[in-house]
């Protein structure tokens, strides 16, 4: 059967009358707006997608980062141990002061070792060559610096050359020296007292500079490595007897020339 164009524009407008008279997912311009109704189910659905941290992420990238540098993770910053401890560089200022301290030590133990040299604390041990030599009656030579005043310092040093103990002799010599002096009223003897301190009371005295000379001779024989040669202590014997004798003699003009 042919069916006329009449028929199929009816069939055509029919149709046309069954679509929506709006595109879905749009609200016609004549329907009236107001809230739409969602039931209890659906709603907590929602709620469940919704994501509340949005307004706190600083604060939570900040404790996440806390945390992990707590576990050991992240990135470390220079200068941290696997330990954990960080340590500090150390300051210029710190290192000049301790070099400043390492430096007013040393210098003060150099003052210490030359003000110890110069007042005469040093003592050197006497020369092991030394001859033990028994000195009379007295008791020796610690007996003979006891009693310096009284001793026979003559007697002692002709004992001591005849056993050939010249290194001692040399000793015996200088302590007649010291002992001159002292009767002269030039020194303070005492035991305990140091040869420099000896010369520095000599300051105004015209036998300074020959006493220093018979200070060094007797310090090379009597603190020297080896012994006093035969030689060398009759070239020492008349310089420590003329010192003596002037001594005496700038004491009592009538002794010069004896």
């Amino acid at each position: 059967m042919t069916m006329r164009p009449s028929y199929w524009a009816l069939l055509l407008l029919g149709c046309l009358s069954l679509l929506p008279a709006t595109a879905p997912g749009q609200q016609s311009s004549d329907t009236p707006l107001g809230p739409a109704k969602v039931d209890d189910a659906g709603w907590q659905e929602v709620r469940k997608r919704i994501d509340y941290s949005t307004g706190s992420r600083g604060q939570s990238d900040e404790e996440s980062s806390r945390s992990e540098t707590a576990r050991g993770g992240g990135e470390r910053q220079p200068g941290t141990r696997s330990g954990g401890s960080t340590s500090a560089p150390v300051a210029p200022e710190t290192i000049l002061l301790i070099l400043r301290i390492l430096l007013f030590l040393m210098a003060a133990v150099v003052i210490a070792f030359l003000l110890r040299y110069l007042i005469g604390l040093r003592r050197t041990p006497p020369n092991p060559h030394v001859e033990p030599v028994k000195l009379m009656e007295e008791g020796g030579l610690e007996e003979i610096e006891a009693n310096l005043a009284s001793a026979d310092l003559e007697a002692h040093i002709q004992q001591a050359v005849r056993q050939q103990a010249y290194t001692l002799a040399v000793r015996l010599y200088y302590l007649w020296v010291l002992q001159s002096l002292s009767e002269e009223g030039l020194v303070q003897w005492a035991r305990d007292k140091t040869n420099r301190q000896y010369a520095r009371e000599l300051n105004s005295s015209p036998f300074r500079r020959a006493f220093e000379q018979a200070t060094l001779r007797f310090e090379q024989a009597w603190y020297g490595n080896r012994p006093v040669s035969e030689q060398t202590f009759f070239h020492l014997r008349p310089q420590f007897e003329q010192l003596v004798q002037d001594i005496r003699s700038a004491a009592n003009p009538k002794n010069q020339g004896l």
